[in-house]
């Protein structure tokens, strides 16, 4: 799987994940969790440990996704001076 298929297949999951791994890490592989840790470096570390350098994983925050706040002032390029 491509990592985009990984975060697909992760986003998916994401309702069920929720209910008992809410805010841990997940290591994602081949469409599926394989374990969760308390954080993203134990995570990435058994990742690298399993999988390697070579082969696709996912490590991500069993999180809803905080919406992006956004400046329009900043995104249009609009400055006011006081």
């Amino acid at each position: 799987m491509t990592l985009a298929e990984e975060q697909q297949a992760f986003e998916a999951q994401l309702e069920a994940l929720l209910a008992e791994h809410r805010d841990q890490y997940v290591l994602f592989k081949d469409g599926a969790a394989v374990a969760f840790f308390d954080d993203e470096d134990s995570a990435l570390a058994e990742g690298l440990e399993r999988f390697g350098l070579e082969d696709v994983f996912l490590v991500s925050c069993v999180a809803r996704p905080e919406p992006e706040r956004l400046s329009l002032a900043w995104e249009l390029g609009v400055m006011f001076g006081g």
